[in-house]
């Protein structure tokens, strides 16, 4: 990906510049790896300020292609080492999707997480930026499914639409 196009002519915000280097930007690895230290200790820092998570699992959203670690793994990853939290691994059924930008794409039961990992466990998915939303429900449904009794969500940034 390059800086070109529409969101390379609208402002962001701090976060919103982190997760475009994350994800967009044309930079190395080191660029890449400090974006990601410094939106998780962002989202670390909520998590930390918040008392109802004290007991909470993190878990990850898998990317459109499952044969990759996405970046919301990586970031999942990352609070869950600086917050000392377990990460379990939301597993996808499909071996590669299309992807959420690419439209309205069907994820009923496109999911899976383990019981053992979340049973009486509260969940906090943890998303790198959130279009419609829908790969998130569809992550909180399976782990509603695995027998989580609560589930949130805590995503960077939202695009614009």
């Amino acid at each position: 990906a390059t800086d070109e196009g529409p969101s390379a002519t609208l402002a962001r915000s701090k976060v919103g510049d982190l997760v475009h280097v994350l994800k967009y930007a044309a930079v190395d690895d080191a660029a890449r790896s400090q974006a990601l230290k410094a939106l998780a200790e962002r989202m670390a820092d909520v998590i930390r300020r918040l008392p109802s998570f004290d007991q909470a699992v993190i878990a990850s959203v898998p990317g459109h292609d499952s044969r990759i670690v996405s970046w919301s793994q990586r970031l999942a990853d990352e609070i869950g080492r600086m917050t000392e939290r377990r990460v379990i691994r939301t597993r996808a059924r499909s071996l590669v999707r299309a992807p959420a930008k690419a439209g309205a794409v069907d994820l009923t039961d496109e999911f899976m997480i383990d019981a053992g990992d979340v049973a009486n466990s509260i969940v906090l998915v943890v998303d790198d930026v959130m279009m419609s939303g829908n790969t998130l429900k569809a992550v909180a449904r399976a782990a509603r499914r695995a027998g989580a009794p609560e589930v949130h969500v805590l995503v960077a940034a939202r695009t614009i639409r």
